[in-house]
């Protein structure tokens, strides 16, 4: 097993069609990355972006200049009850889960 603080992980690519931008599914995607991640074992995330997207990044906790990077939640109990209501929240991704939009803002709910 890994120690904590030693495994960082990599986002390398995300992408979302133009026709969903402004409604939460990049926000999801990188939160199950990071949720995917955090089970993993992994301490920190790191990525590149163009600069066009830092801002998003930004708004979700990523820091810095060329390469962005985010620590994630440190291993005990409150991370371990953290995974447990984000996994309830995503459901079984295999299986194709639904994912429900806000009537009110159009947008898909934030996990954290």
């Amino acid at each position: 097993m890994w120690e904590f603080g030693f495994r960082d992980v990599t986002l390398r690519l995300l992408a979302v069609d133009d026709s969903v931008r402004g409604q939460g599914v990049g926000r999801r995607l990188v939160e199950l990355f990071e949720i995917q991640s955090m089970k993993l074992g992994a301490g920190r995330v790191s990525l590149g972006s163009v600069e066009e997207a830092k801002a998003f990044y930004w708004h979700l906790g990523y820091r810095g200049k060329t390469s962005m990077h985010k620590e994630l939640p440190l291993p005990g109990k409150i991370r371990e009850l953290k995974l447990k209501r984000w996994s309830e929240q995503i459901g079984d991704l295999a299986v194709g889960h639904t994912v429900q939009v806000d009537e009110g803002s159009g947008q898909i709910p934030s996990l954290f």
